[in-house]
């Protein structure tokens, strides 16, 4: 087989696995993502999530995601609120509207205080965060009323509950919404059901789940009512404190009780391990300061453990004293659980979500290069067919360098090239097209006018020629280069955001989005940079012009180095499908049970309550 055969059999075999790649479902939603022009940013994105969630109007996760106004808390709320008359029997789209609301709750009570023995401020609302209003408080009230009305098992909402009598100052009220509470055997957030909506979103758009996005989705969610139940807890334990000083310890053993098990259901049953280490922190206040005793304070030289011990053992004594062995050994039994919980939650630095560190770097290392050899491939067929045209030259035929006309033209090409590229790159996709076809209409009308000068029409010809072949080759792949790359160093950098979750601050760089495609620019074009100087050393060694030696160079090597960057591509695809199948299995187990799974991932034995 001879070697122009050869040529043509590898290019139909690349051809062959890219449109196997676009066609088959597996596959086709990542090649979409990686070599398809991105689609007017953020704008288009919302366009198109908008589209989905109107042609999904019955489907409840699809439409709790459907907001745009992420993290503006009153907005979330209007939102979620006016999705009740649509599904007025929803359980979860009450625990959501709870814990959105409670992200611009503050409730400013003396006894957060008073249980540390600091000193009460003499102003104690924030003139930046004020108190809610009675009518907020009465809205809270009636969701959360409606969520125990519809999951009547489920501790959450009567917990919840307790904030807003709490901040109406509905004492009694609050407390027997404890008493419910703890007579309840379930924990559930429901938080699940909205990043499930982001996800299917996703898919709708997409056609498949990309992990790192994926992971970027439930890293954003916020859980606002994690400080609040601190906060309820607090006042709850001080209130049981001044029972026990007046002569009512029964009654305030009987409150920490009940706090302790509400805090049992979050350790054992709430999905994220942050609500696991939230209820921890909750039975350990319920603790604190049995009958009015001192702060037990960390000694020096004392480690954290052995102070704790000390706060479980002045406790247990005092549930023994009136009476109530069986308290103390609740409480021991609660204490073992949480060294146990204790000892899964510290391998949370070997994974993230689930995924470990070593297969989240493999996934992004596999996406990030199918990215790059890409766009390298993009380029190198553009040098090619640009060094093809150019052949046809009669100069370049006979070896000799070429004409004046034609290499201003490639310059002109060229500085209209990067032009381009500035301009895609300072720009929003919108802008770029209008600017561009300025800078392009600008060129061209002055290439006619000195193409009117009769002298001049063939060197313009020759010159008109080369500035467009280069223009198609030099922009066209420049502007190809600079989005792709972006994508790449984005994702390499939301990973190093995403790793810096576990502990890991140095692996979260903050890079302009410039900075970033700069950083990409100069990866892609690293390979066809390095294949010009080859070209040019080569051409100086023979004794040939060097515009000789590249034009033949990239013509003749272009043709076989394409196809195999695309043959690359295909398999690098093929594995990082397998991959991404890996990531997003270890998301959605992590989703319904952070600790219980990394329980498993690790051997250990996740101590359910």
């Amino acid at each position: 087989m001879n070697t122009s055969n050869f040529r043509l059999l590898l290019s139909g075999l690349a051809l062959g696995v890219l449109l196997a790649l676009l066609i088959a479902p597996q596959t086709r939603w990542l090649v979409r993502l990686q070599i398809l022009p991105p689609s007017a940013g953020q704008s288009n994105y919302e366009r198109q999530k908008k589209q989905f969630v109107d042609a999904h109007v019955t489907d409840y996760q699809v439409q709790l995601a459907g907001q745009t106004t992420s993290y503006e808390t009153v907005k979330q709320v209007q939102y979620a609120r006016s999705l009740v008359s649509r599904f007025p029997e929803s359980a979860s789209l009450r625990a959501n509207i709870l814990r959105y609301a409670l992200g611009n709750f503050h409730v400013y009570r003396a006894e957060n205080f008073q249980l540390e023995e600091m000193p009460v401020p003499a102003h104690l609302i924030d003139p930046k965060y004020p108190p809610p209003t009675p009518a907020e408080i009465a809205a809270f009230d009636a969701d959360a009323a409606a969520g125990e009305r519809l999951d009547p098992n489920n501790a959450y909402f009567p917990l919840l509950r307790m904030f807003g009598l709490f901040a109406a100052h509905r004492d009694t009220e609050a407390l027997a919404a404890l008493q419910r509470a703890s007579q309840d055997t379930l924990w559930r957030e429901y938080f699940e059901d909205e990043v499930e909506g982001h996800w299917r979103i996703n898919d709708g758009i997409y056609g498949g789940r990309e992990a790192i996005a994926s992971m970027a989705i439930s890293a954003s969610v916020l859980f606002p009512h994690y400080q609040h139940l601190r906060e309820i807890a607090r006042i709850v334990t001080y209130k049981a404190v001044l029972l026990e000083q007046t002569g009512h310890p029964e009654a305030g053993l009987a409150l920490r009780r009940q706090m302790i098990h509400c805090g049992e259901l979050m350790r054992g049953q709430s999905t994220p391990i942050i609500g696991n280490l939230v209820g921890m922190a909750i039975s350990g206040v319920a603790r604190s300061r049995p009958g009015g005793s001192d702060i037990i304070h960390n000694y020096p030289n004392e480690s954290l453990e052995q102070t704790a011990n000390r706060r479980l053992d002045n406790y247990c004594t005092y549930a023994a004293s009136i009476g109530h062995p069986e308290a103390a050994q609740e409480a021991r039994d609660s204490a073992a659980a949480a060294a146990q919980a204790r000892n899964v939650t510290g391998h949370i630095g070997q994974y993230v979500f689930g995924v470990s560190t070593a297969d989240l770097i493999r996934g992004v290392i596999a996406l990030t290069s199918g990215w790059l050899i890409f766009a390298a491939a993009v380029c190198l067929f553009a040098l090619t067919l640009l060094a093809t045209a150019l052949s046809r030259l009669p100069s370049v035929r006979q070896q000799m360098p070429l004409p004046i006309p034609v290499s201003l033209g490639i310059l002109g090409g060229l500085v209209l090239g990067v032009a381009l590229l500035a301009d895609y790159m300072a720009n929003t996709p919108g802008q770029f097209r209008f600017e561009a076809a300025l800078i392009i209409g600008a060129f061209f009308a002055v290439v006619g006018a000195l193409a009117a000068v009769p002298r001049l029409r063939r060197p313009i010809r020759l010159s008109l020629f080369a500035a467009l072949a280069t223009l198609a080759a030099a922009a066209g792949a420049a502007c190809l280069a600079a989005w792709q790359s972006q994508e790449a160093i984005g994702l390499a950098n939301s990973m190093g955001g995403t790793l810096s979750l576990s502990g890991d601050e140095a692996a979260s760089p903050h890079l302009s989005l410039t900075v970033q495609q700069v950083q990409g620019i100069s990866l892609v074009l690293f390979f066809p940079v390095l294949l010009a100087i080859i070209f040019s050393i080569t051409a100086r060694v023979r004794h040939v012009p060097v515009s000789v030696g590249l034009i033949g160079g990239f013509r003749q090597t272009g043709a076989m180095l394409v196809p195999l960057l695309v043959l690359l591509y295909g398999l690098l695809t093929v594995i990082t499908v397998r991959q991404e199948a890996r990531l997003n299995y270890g998301l959605e187990r992590s989703l319904y049970g952070e600790g219980q799974y990394l329980a498993q991932l690790t051997g250990e034995k996740w101590p359910v309550r």
